[in-house]
């Protein structure tokens, strides 16, 4: 047995009370769970199951596909990224990543590089600027990896 406010009067009663002793108010009837809310509530729930599935199955698989990517990212590619991620904002120009355009590749390890150093690039999508930069800075960049592959 617990106690329950009653909703006319606020008075203290039992949750067995069939009316309040104090104001004579019939508790409310317990709102059910409607099939909609447990349908909803079954799609999330399986939602989330199925992603940390996904993510459990990922990291249990061997790590087929990190260990590859990990052996295409060469250690001066990697290198310039995290050099680049390193500047301070304030001071932070394009030529910075440079380095970047010679000693990655491919676009692949372009891509990979830019995850795990993010902040060399910031938030811009790392080929649209691998293309702006190639076309901006030509004289520069003429010939390099990046450049030739992502014309």
């Amino acid at each position: 047995m617990a106690l329950i406010k009653c909703y006319e009067c606020s008075e203290n009663i039992s949750s067995e009370a069939i009316v309040c002793p104090k104001c004579g108010a019939k508790p409310k009837p317990k709102k059910k769970t409607s099939l909609l809310a447990w349908l909803f509530a079954a799609v999330v729930g399986a939602t989330v199951l199925n992603s940390v599935g996904h993510t459990l199955s990922l990291l249990f698989s061997g790590g087929g596909s990190q260990q590859q990517a990990s052996k295409k990212l060469s250690a001066e590619c990697l290198a310039s990224f995290k050099s680049a991620s390193q500047v301070d904002a304030l001071h932070d120009k394009n030529e910075d990543l440079f380095p970047a355009f010679s000693t990655c590749k491919s676009i692949d390890e372009w891509l990979e590089a830019n995850a795990r150093y993010p902040g060399a690039i910031g938030s811009v999508d790392p080929i649209v600027y691998a293309k702006n930069a190639c076309a901006s800075y030509q004289d520069q960049l003429t010939n390099t990896a990046i450049c030739n592959v992502a014309k």
